[in-house]
């Protein structure tokens, strides 16, 4: 089995749709005027901060790739909104679609509850058409048997409520975990100060300890490739 493309997304919220959100309640207990209006405010807040985590209010600002065409060290590379509309986001949606089309099979890490749901939704949303469908359901995504091996999965032999991040097994097998002084929950404060050239060097860093991970399996968790 030839090792996958590994893919990887960061998200931010789609502001876009901010006013679909539901109107937030204050905490019955609170009777204070002042109080009730920071309480609310403070679960608006709490609401935009999540809104990348869902398909429905997000966006896919950078899609990130590794590969391992014959080199030592892993070759990685993304496609990135350069601002945040429909267009630009349209735009990377369909480049990975294309990208994806002649590949073999791809790899990730909790791409079948995340990345790819999350690819498919916007995709949907903005009117991209897919180029193939990958597997998404969590035993078929441990095996390494299906188009779309899920790191993650294959270690928790296919039970997707295991507990196991990248960050951990990327210390434990690799010697590095996930890029120093950056999670996933930092993106939208990055994307709105500008620093994309970070989100990007983020993305493109989990690709390549995705693709390292992966490759650790085989023999274990996966079949040895042919």
């Amino acid at each position: 089995m030839r090792s996958p493309l590994v893919i990887d997304i960061e998200t931010i919220p789609n502001m876009d749709v901010i006013d679909l959100l539901p109107e937030p309640k204050a905490d019955a207990r609170l009777k204070d005027r002042v109080k009730i209006a920071a309480d609310i405010e403070k679960k608006k807040a709490e609401a935009v901060g999540k809104m990348g985590l869902d398909p429905n209010f997000g966006r896919v600002c950078v899609i990130g790739y590794a590969e391992r065409p014959g080199g030592e060290q892993p070759a990685t590379r993304d496609d990135h909104m350069s601002e945040a509309t429909d267009e630009e986001e349209a735009r990377i949606l369909t480049a990975f679609w294309e990208t994806v089309r002649v590949c073999d099979r791809i790899g990730s890490f909790n791409g079948a509850g995340f990345d790819i749901p999350f690819i498919l939704r916007r995709s949907w949303l903005l009117g991209v058409r897919p180029t193939r469908k990958f597997e998404t359901v969590p035993w078929r995504c441990a095996t390494g048997e299906s188009n779309h091996v899920d790191v993650r999965l294959a270690l928790s032999l296919g039970d997707a409520k295991a507990k196991g991040t990248m960050d951990l097994y990327g210390k434990l097998k690799l010697g590095r975990g996930k890029t120093d002084g950056m999670d996933g929950s930092q993106v939208w404060d990055y994307w709105r100060e500008g620093r994309v050239d970070e989100i990007r060097e983020y993305c493109r860093g989990d690709c390549a300890t995705t693709l390292d991970l992966l490759e650790s399996l085989y023999g274990y968790y996966l079949p040895e490739p042919e």
